[in-house]
């Protein structure tokens, strides 16, 4: 092949033409590329955004040393209603078993049963301790009676004899 020298215009666009359909060719999806690539940052942005969404929210579930997270605060709030529903169930059961409301939060137990158990034997020692009280009269004379004595013997004691 010999080598032929450009002259025209059109000769020269002719032989560029073939060497750039070559390179069109190349680079024929460019464009859906370049579109996918953009949609793709776009979900990249938004993927981000999500994660640090996510960071935050993980954050407030789980705390931190300075915040306690939503986790901690259920975990007390449970302990605490756990507690309260023991001291009623220690509450009922000394007021059943006839111990003084003051005495029921020294029952031990780990169940309604151990709790039972330890009231019954409580209310033992307390019932064997105890004295009855001796009954009251409810005579007029009787009392009128007392009550005259204790004047006079207060009159005595004072020398007003």
């Amino acid at each position: 092949m010999a080598f032929e020298a450009i002259t025209t215009q059109e000769q020269f666009d002719e032989a560029i033409r073939e060497r750039l359909n070559r390179e069109k060719e190349k680079y024929s999806g460019f464009e859906e590329y370049k579109e996918k690539a953009e949609a793709y940052d776009g979900l990249k942005e938004k993927s981000d955004g999500f994660e640090v969404t996510i960071a935050e929210l993980n954050k407030a579930i789980d705390g931190d040393e300075e915040t306690p997270g939503y986790k901690k605060q259920i975990e007390e709030l449970n302990g605490k209603v756990k507690k309260y529903e023991i001291h009623e169930l220690k509450t009922k059961i000394a007021r059943e078993c006839g111990i003084p409301s003051e005495l029921a939060d020294r029952l031990t137990g780990k169940d309604e049963k151990e709790l039972k158990e330890d009231a019954e034997s409580m209310s033992k020692i307390l019932k064997a301790g105890r004295k009855p009280q001796p009954l009251a009269s409810d005579d007029p004379d009787k009392i009128d009676k007392k009550r005259a004595a204790m004047k006079s013997m207060l009159a005595g004691l004072k020398g007003e004899d």
